[in-house]
């Protein structure tokens, strides 16, 4: 079973055509990297795999899950049971610390907090995060937050990771690390991987690319 396939997806704001009839399917252990100019609907493709933006056409499954009629309760129980998300920005809840944000996925999902907050804990220590952990992300930087976002993606094992630019506020060294934990620990529990960047660097992890142009998969090729 593929753990995302998006079959004759369409997706518009007003009269911009973000996503036109595309069809993508990820395989579990594959990592896969969505590349192409702006504009061309990468960020669009990961929200709507995310289950955060609806499909205004087309079918969308993942992890077994289609999305097409679920409800916004039904995404949101699999967003946090099964999809790990790094936005370019961080994305983190604004008055919640850094350890409780790595720990939402876990609180969210009925873990006693002692130990969603402990596993929060260990995850901020390998992405290498040195803050305290009740740190609010008003006082991180633009790579702190990112750590941050990887470490709360990660925390819930998911079958899915999207990564919207997980590494463009991080210097070289720091951005690899990271996109190595990532990627590795998400395929040797049988996870996969989808990657949106305009990096190389990070493209070049993937095991396929995928290409966007004008909404429309302009040609897919195996990288290894």
């Amino acid at each position: 079973m593929s753990t995302v396939e998006l079959s004759g997806v369409s997706h518009a704001y007003g009269r911009t055509q973000a996503l036109s009839d595309v069809s993508i399917t990820v395989e579990p252990g594959e990592v896969v990297a969505v590349t192409g100019p702006s504009g061309c609907g990468k960020s669009t493709l990961l929200m709507l795999a995310a289950g955060v933006l609806r499909a205004q056409s087309g079918r969308i499954t993942v992890a077994g899950t289609d999305l097409t009629g679920a409800d916004d309760a039904s995404r949101a129980r699999l967003r946090r049971r099964e999809v790990g998300l790094v936005l370019q920005f961080g994305q983190l809840v604004p008055d919640l610390s850094v350890r409780d944000n790595v720990a939402l996925p876990l609180l969210l999902g009925g873990h006693r907090p002692a130990d969603a907050r402990a596993a929060a804990d260990g995850w901020l220590e390998r992405v290498g995060l040195d803050v305290e952990p009740d740190t609010l992300p008003a006082d991180l930087s633009g790579g702190q937050a990112q750590l941050a976002a990887g470490a709360r993606a990660l925390v819930a094992g998911p079958r899915l990771l999207l990564a919207d630019e997980p590494t463009a506020s991080l210097d070289a060294t720091s951005g690899r690390a990271l996109l190595d934990l990532l990627v590795t620990t998400t395929v040797q529990a049988g996870g996969s991987v989808v990657l949106v960047s305009h990096d190389n660097a990070v493209a070049a992890r993937a095991d396929r690319e995928i290409r966007l142009r004008r909404g429309t998969v302009a040609h897919q090729v195996a990288l290894s």
